[in-house]
C-alpha cells in the first residue's frame, strides 16, 4: 500500500478518535498543531504508524495539555501531569478509568459545565445577542 494513503487514513483516524473524544472539527487542528504529532508523522512515518490511533491520541492529548502549562492549566493539573509521565502504561489506564468514576460521579448525567465549557458558552451566548450567528441555509449553502 502507498505510504501516503496510509498516513492520509491513520491521520483521518485520529481525528475521528478526536471527534469521539469531544473534540470539535475546528479544534482538532490546533490540539494536533501544538504537539508537533504531524512532524513526527511525517518524519518517522514508519514508527509513527505502530501507535495504535487510541494511544496516538492519547499522546496528542497529553502534549497538547503540556503545552498549556503557565497559561490556562491549574498547577495541580501540570503536577499530575508530570507524575502520570513517571507511571507505567498499565498505571496510566487505571488513573484513567478512576479519573473517568470521578468525572462521573461529580456529574452522573454529564450536565455540569467545566471552566472552559463555560466560558464557551457565554461566548456564543454573547455571539447570539449580537447577532453574530448564520441561519441553517447559510451554512448548508
Amino acid at each position: 500500500m502507498d505510504i501516503e494513503k496510509t498516513k492520509k487514513e491513520y491521520l483521518d483516524d485520529v481525528y475521528q478518535e478526536m471527534g469521539y473524544r469531544g473534540f470539535t472539527t475546528e479544534e482538532i487542528p490546533r490540539v494536533i498543531a501544538k504537539t508537533g504529532f504531524m512532524g513526527a508523522l511525517n518524519k518517522y512515518t514508519e514508527e509513527q504508524l505502530l501507535y495504535s490511533i487510541e494511544d496516538a491520541v492519547d499522546e496528542i492529548m497529553l502534549v497538547a495539555a503540556k503545552s498549556q502549562i503557565g497559561r490556562e492549566v491549574k498547577p495541580l493539573v501540570k503536577e499530575t501531569l508530570d507524575l502520570l509521565e513517571m507511571l507505567s502504561d498499565e498505571y496510566v489506564a487505571e488513573v484513567k478509568e478512576f479519573t473517568k468514576t470521578l468525572v462521573k460521579k461529580w456529574d452522573p448525567d454529564y450536565t455540569k459545565l467545566t471552566p472552559s465549557e463555560k466560558a464557551s458558552l457565554e461566548e456564543a451566548e454573547e455571539e447570539i445577542k449580537k447577532g453574530e450567528v448564520f441561519s441553517e441555509n447559510e451554512v448548508w449553502s
